[in-house]
């Protein structure tokens, strides 16, 4: 075989054994990169997508249960008072220990069917969520024991402080997945609400304690200042920083008449000469309902803009997905054009090189062997120097 020959067969040779790998390097140069954009961005589309809408879902299910909340939170604080008083040695309390007790089951129930929907939405926060489940279950003894009356009255009222403390540890979770700063500073301030509604419960709770005695204990003194001074630092840090159409209802409220003589930080409550024959336990609980009315309106208005928050997330995310999609989609199409176009002159490329080996690279050394014989005759000594110079190119080369 010849060397023309053996170009041409290693060129044809070639064609079928590194054609498609040249093609798909190539191609591979082109798309990996678009491919690797385009999964990136699907992805961090989804999450976002994924992440406004489990928003809107956690702020929907805030509204949801800012009521129920609010309805749980009266009926502990119902069925802490009668059960207090009835350790206290109130009979008739006692009698209204089922009712409250019911009324407290059934909204608890309410909140545990939102606590698990709660912890499937944020399983970084099942664990916060399932502990207010878990102190739900220890109502049980303690309900016993109070029945029994074999349990302090001091040890029973802080078990029901640790309950309720719970509800409002379940309440503060609510800012941690606010869209914004804004409304998650807005679910904050509200849950103040909620605390200083607490707080003068528990004050006029003090008061019924200790009027069935003839004279009040140093630690109920203490305590009942502690709980006034909690509401009226709640209520001063509330009025500082609140914006909003309830901060008006707020300022209302808290300059009333009953406001100021129910948190007058002189004990009068705690003596059976009230001031006007004021009925503290009336006073307190309407302001303590009034208080936890704000907080509703005031958590519920914010969870209706973190609603809309997510939901508006949700669909910028979904846009962004798309402009990531068409951008990504159109680079892709440019770089296998551009990949197309270069393969285009690779395959030119070879094809002329496969036509130089097999047609003119062999016509031309034809020619120049047909002309061999004339430049000798014309140039007589050309033959014997070329011989000396070269050897001779044998007949057999050129078949």
């Amino acid at each position: 075989m010849t060397t023309q020959s053996n170009i041409a067969a290693a060129l044809r040779r070639a064609r079928f054994t590194r054609g498609a790998g040249v093609r798909a390097r190539i191609m591979a140069v082109a798309l990996i990169p678009g491919i690797v954009l385009l999964s990136a961005g699907i992805g961090s589309a989804a999450y976002l997508v994924s992440d406004g809408k489990r928003a809107a879902r956690w702020a929907q299910l805030g509204v949801e249960t800012s009521r129920p909340v609010t309805t749980l939170t009266q009926a502990v604080q119902e069925e802490r008072r009668v059960s207090l008083l009835h350790l206290a040695g109130d009979e008739s309390a006692g009698r209204g220990l089922p009712a409250a007790r019911t009324a407290v089951d059934a909204a608890a129930a309410a909140m545990r069917e939102a606590a698990h929907e709660a912890a499937i939405i944020r399983t970084d926060l099942a664990d916060e969520i399932t502990s207010f489940l878990e102190v739900r279950e220890e109502l049980g003894p303690l309900r016993r024991s109070i029945d029994a009356r074999s349990i302090p009255l001091e040890q029973g009222y802080s078990a029901f402080a640790i309950y309720f403390d719970n509800i409002v540890r379940i309440a503060a979770l609510s800012p941690r997945m606010a869209p914004d700063a804004a409304i998650a500073a807005r679910l904050s301030q509200g849950n103040h609400l909620l605390r200083a509604a607490e707080a003068v419960t528990r004050s006029q709770l003090i008061v019924e304690i200790a009027l069935r005695r003839e004279q009040p204990q140093p630690t109920e003194r203490i305590e009942f200042e502690h709980r006034v001074g909690e509401a009226q630092g709640e209520i001063a840090y509330l009025r500082s920083i609140m914006e909003g159409p309830h901060r008006q209802r707020l300022l209302s409220l808290t300059s009333s008449t009953e406001w100021n003589l129910l948190l007058d930080n002189n004990q009068a409550p705690l003596t059976r000469s009230s001031p006007g024959r004021i009925d503290y336990r009336t006073v307190a609980a309407e302001l303590s309902s009034d208080l936890l009315g704000i907080w509703v309106d005031e958590t519920t208005d914010s969870h209706h803009d973190a609603e809309r928050k997510g939901q508006e997330l949700a669909r910028r995310s979904v846009w962004g997905a798309a402009a990531a999609l068409t951008a990504t989609v159109a680079t892709v199409l440019l770089a296998v054009y551009l990949a197309n176009r270069l393969i285009g002159r690779l395959r030119r490329l070879r094809r002329a090189t496969l036509d130089t080996a097999d047609r003119r690279l062999p016509e031309t050394i034809k020619k120049l062997l047909q002309s061999w014989p004339s430049a000798t005759n014309r140039w007589p000594g050309f033959r014997t120097s070329a011989s000396q110079r070269s050897p001779a190119i044998p007949d057999s080369a050129c078949s």
